[in-house]
C-alpha cells in the first residue's frame, strides 16, 4: 500500500536564495521576531528588592534576515527606560552574538556564546573598579509564543551567579487557528493552483489533476478574493496570455501548517500502519519566511505555517519516527528534474538552485517504511 501526503503546491514567482549568514543556526530562533508583552523582574544588587514592571517589545528581522533587532520600552524606579539589542550569529566562529544598550547606562555590551541544550548561554566580561565581573545572558524558548531572557552576574569567574533581571516575553497576538468547521483557505488556494496547472496549454507540464476544477465553486474563489488572494484573473486567462503566465511562473513548494507534534504523529502513523509503503510530502525549512510570521497572509486567515525542518531537511526526524528518506529535492532541483524536456526546454521559468535548498526555503521528499525482517 502506498500512502501519499500531498500538502500544498503553489505557483509563484521564484524567491531569492537566503544569504549565507542566514543558513543553519537561524532556524533555532525562528520564533524570535514579533510584537511582545514583557514582564520584567529586576533588582540592582544581589540582596536588593525585586521590582516588577511591564514592557512592550518589537523584534524585527534585518540585514536580509541575518540579524534580529529589538526595541523594548519599560520603566525602572518610575522612570522611562528603553533597550536596544541586536541578535546575530557568527558562522565563522560558530557562536551567537547579542549586543545590547539602554537609555540608562548608554554602554554597549556584546555577549557571545553557544546553544546549550534548550538554552542559548552568552557571556561577556565587564571591567569594574577593582577588577572584572562576568555577565551572562540566557535565552530560552518556551513555545512559539513565549520565551525568556535572563541576566546574571558572577564576581568569581562563573563559580556563583546572581540573577539580576528576568524578562518574560508573551506574543501580543498569538497566531490564531482556523475554526474546525470553517473552510480552509489554504486548501482552497492549493486547489486553485492545481486548477490553473490543469489548464496549462503545454501538455508535457499540465497538471493531470482535473478534479480541483470540478470541486472549486465561484463562492470559494470569492472567499479567497475577499481574503486578499484573488486568482480569478489567472483562471480567466486563455491562449497566449495563459502561456505567458506559465512562462513567468514556477512551482514552489510551501508549507506545514501543523505543529511539530502533529507532523511527527503523521510520520509515526505511516511508519506503523503502512508497511510496506511510502509517503510523499512537500515541506518548508525553519528559515522559511512564513513560519510563525504573524504578518503573513496565512496567519491572518488563522491558518499559520507552524513548523519547518532544520537545515538538514527531514531525514533526521523521519529516522526517529521509523521512516527512511528515498529522495529529497529542493524546489529548484524538483522543477528542473520534472519540468524540463530531454532537450532542455520548458514552458516554465526555472528557478536557480541556491544554498538554502531552493526557492522559498522549501523542499519535496519521498520516504519509505524500511522492510522488516520476518519473525
Amino acid at each position: 500500500m502506498i500512502t501519499t501526503l500531498l500538502l500544498t503546491a503553489l505557483l509563484a514567482q521564484a524567491a531569492p536564495a537566503s544569504p549565507p549568514c542566514r543558513v543553519g543556526a537561524f532556524e533555532d530562533v525562528a520564533f524570535y521576531r514579533g510584537k511582545w508583552r514583557v514582564t520584567v523582574n529586576a533588582r540592582l544588587s544581589a540582596r536588593g528588592p525585586w521590582e516588577k514592571t511591564d514592557a512592550t517589545s518589537t523584534i524585527v528581522a534585518d540585514l536580509m534576515g541575518c540579524a534580529f533587532i529589538e526595541h523594548l520600552d519599560t520603566t525602572r524606579e518610575g522612570h522611562p527606560l528603553q533597550l536596544l539589542s541586536i541578535l546575530t550569529y557568527d558562522h565563522n566562529g560558530g557562536r551567537w552574538q547579542y549586543t545590547v544598550t539602554d537609555s540608562e547606562h548608554g554602554r554597549m555590551q556584546t555577549y557571545e556564546g553557544r546553544r546549550d541544550a534548550d538554552a542559548f548561554v552568552l557571556l561577556v566580561n565587564l571591567d569594574v573598579p577593582g577588577g572584572k565581573v562576568l555577565l551572562r545572558r540566557t535565552l530560552k524558548k518556551e513555545s512559539d509564543d513565549a520565551f525568556t531572557w535572563e541576566s546574571a552576574r558572577s564576581p568569581d569567574e562563573g563559580k556563583t551567579w546572581d540573577v539580576t533581571t528576568r524578562f518574560e516575553y508573551r506574543r501580543v497576538e498569538p497566531v490564531q487557528r482556523v475554526e474546525a468547521s470553517s473552510i480552509s483557505r489554504t486548501s482552497l488556494m492549493a486547489a486553485t493552483f492545481r486548477s490553473i496547472g490543469n489548464r496549462n496549454p503545454d501538455a508535457d507540464f499540465r497538471n493531470p489533476d482535473y478534479m480541483a476544477s470540478r470541486f472549486l465553486r465561484s463562492a470559494d474563489l470569492e472567499l479567497l478574493a475577499s481574503s486578499g488572494a484573488d486568482y480569478r484573473p489567472q483562471l480567466a486567462l486563455q491562449g497566449a496570455e495563459l502561456t505567458e503566465y506559465f512562462r513567468n511562473s514556477i512551482a514552489v513548494i510551501t508549507n506545514f501548517v501543523r505543529p511539530e507534534s502533529a507532523v511527527r504523529s503523521t510520520f509515526r502513523f505511516v511508519a506503523r500502519h503502512s508497511a510496506p509503503g511510502s509517503i510523499v510530502f512537500d515541506y518548508p525549512l525553519a528559515t522559511n519566511k512564513r513560519i510563525n510570521n504573524p504578518n503573513d497572509i496565512f496567519s491572518r486567515w488563522g491558518e499559520p505555517f507552524l513548523f519547518g525542518f532544520a537545515g538538514g531537511g527531514p531525514a533526521a526526524m523521519l529516522g526517529e519516527e521509523g521512516l527512511r528518506v528515498v529522495s529529497d529535492f529542493s524546489n529548484a532541483e524538483l522543477v528542473k528534474k520534472y519540468a524540463v524536456r530531454p532537450d532542455g526546454t520548458s514552458s516554465l521559468r526555472l528557478p536557480d538552485a541556491g544554498g538554502n535548498r531552493g526557492a522559498d526555503d522549501a523542499g519535496f521528499a519521498t520516504a519509505e517504511v524500511p522492510q522488516r525482517s520476518a519473525p
